[in-house]
């Protein structure tokens, strides 16, 4: 008994899909965990707005601070990972 190629193509699309929904949720989760061990918050000690070439300051200040480093965002503040 000879199965009909729609059928093939029809069960490949199956488990390409699936395969698919298995990845996507997977990125999710490794997303989401990433998220959760890298929250941000804005430094308490640094003071005016974070220029591009603030930058040093904004992440010398957020280690003094106890933070794993720190950057300048683009609404002008200075950030501090590892929070």
């Amino acid at each position: 008994s000879k199965i009909p190629d729609s059928l093939k193509t029809s069960v490949v699309m199956v488990q390409m899909i699936f395969l698919f929904a298995i990845l996507a949720v997977m990125t999710i989760v490794l997303m989401e965990a990433n998220t959760v061990l890298a929250r941000d918050c804005l430094s308490g000690t640094f003071g005016g707005p974070c220029w591009a070439w603030s930058g040093e300051k904004c992440r010398r200040l957020c280690i003094e601070e106890g933070h794993v480093s720190g950057h300048c965002s683009g609404a002008m503040k200075c950030w501090c990972e590892g929070c």
